[in-house]
């Protein structure tokens, strides 16, 4: 089970990277608002860990919405961890709070839908 959620965790990263990777030349060769820079975050998040979602969905046989919120907790926990030593220290707010119900849904939809 373990490999499972590495997996899904590992998927979500990339796609992750990716995302952002398209979403930065974006914000590099257009005009992009700040604003519109938090939805793109919102976007990464809910897609990265939707197909983290689905790919541990498709491993296990049953609870697939569970083992999906399980996958978008653990990639949220990895990215609030990374936060954290970026900032030097624990910064809750309500983006972060987004962030994690954001992960956790994508991650559950996920595995409803595998």
């Amino acid at each position: 089970m373990i490999k499972n959620i590495l997996g899904a965790s590992i998927r979500s990263f990339v796609v992750s990277f990716i995302l952002l990777l398209i979403f930065a030349l974006i914000m590099f060769f257009g005009d992009v608002e700040d604003k519109t820079v938090g939805v793109m975050v919102v976007i990464t998040y809910f897609v990265s860990n939707l197909i983290g979602g689905i790919y541990i969905g498709k491993k296990v046989e049953k609870y697939k919405y569970l083992w999906g919120i399980i996958a978008g907790i653990i990639y949220f926990l990895c990215i609030a961890v990374v936060s954290c030593i970026g900032n030097n220290g624990i910064n809750i707010n309500e983006s972060m709070a987004i962030g994690m119900f954001i992960s956790i849904i994508g991650g559950m939809i996920g595995g409803m839908i595998s």
